[in-house]
């Protein structure tokens, strides 16, 4: 009698191992990461920002951190802290409002601001704090929206915006300390260096221009009509 055995497929050991290569370099963002450097580096209209150094060591108060990418316009004597932000896809509307907090308009709430290291011209270097021309969209107030998408289980849950604007500021403040420390304006032979934090993310950006202010103190909720919502690619968000 004839038997059927059933056919049999091989699988070379190092097939599992790429496959959770690949998953941990994806959901850890450094393929998304490599994928924005390169972009960068193909503008052609951006040329005069050049890509410095990836994955840069710095420390804050003795605590280590990398920036993710690191730009620097000589024209300008500028940097650019780049923080890469895979957003986990179950929550990856980022969305963004202003706030009305009763103040002067020539306040800091409203206004934004760079970091600065600056020769005063007495030997001294100073970090100096600089603002930026005037800004018409400054949203200040953010969080994350729920999709329809699937969620990463490895992935962190709400609180990735201010988990990486912390992580892109803790990079701004390694690199200040970096150049502080080595004296890195005058040897540059500049007289003052500025410092901007950037996030790039693949979450989609959503903004609204409505007043939160008009909210209720009874329920606390803004009412039942919807909010005014649109889509950008990029903005600026006022991160304290």
């Amino acid at each position: 009698m004839d038997e059927t055995f059933p056919e049999i497929t091989s699988v070379p050991p190092e097939a599992s191992i790429a496959n959770e290569f690949k998953r941990t370099l994806n959901s850890q963002g450094f393929a998304f990461q490599e994928a924005v450097a390169r972009r960068i580096a193909s503008v052609e209209t951006v040329t005069e920002w050049d890509l410095w150094l990836p994955e840069f060591p710095v420390a804050v108060h003795e605590q280590d951190t990398k920036i993710d990418i690191t730009l620097v316009n000589k024209d300008a004597d500028t940097y650019i802290i780049c923080e890469c932000k895979r957003a986990n896809p179950a929550i990856s509307n980022w969305c963004f409002a202003k706030s009305r907090f009763p103040v002067r308009r020539t306040w800091l709430a409203h206004r934004a601001y760079c970091e600065t290291l600056l020769d005063r011209g007495d030997g001294v270097i100073g970090v100096h704090v600089k603002e930026l021309d005037p800004l018409a969209d400054l949203f200040q107030i953010a969080v994350e929206a729920r999709t329809h998408k699937t969620g990463d289980p490895a992935g962190k849950g709400k609180g990735q915006i201010e988990e990486t604007a912390g992580q892109v500021c803790r990079g701004l403040n390694g690199l200040i300390e970096f150049f502080y420390k080595r004296e890195m304006v005058k040897t540059q032979g500049k007289r003052e260096i500025a410092f901007l934090p950037m996030i790039v993310t693949t979450a989609k950006l959503y903004v609204t221009d409505d007043d939160l202010s008009v909210a209720s103190l009874t329920t606390g909720e803004v009412g039942q009509a919807w909010l005014s919502v649109r889509e950008v690619k990029w903005l600026w968000y006022q991160y304290h």
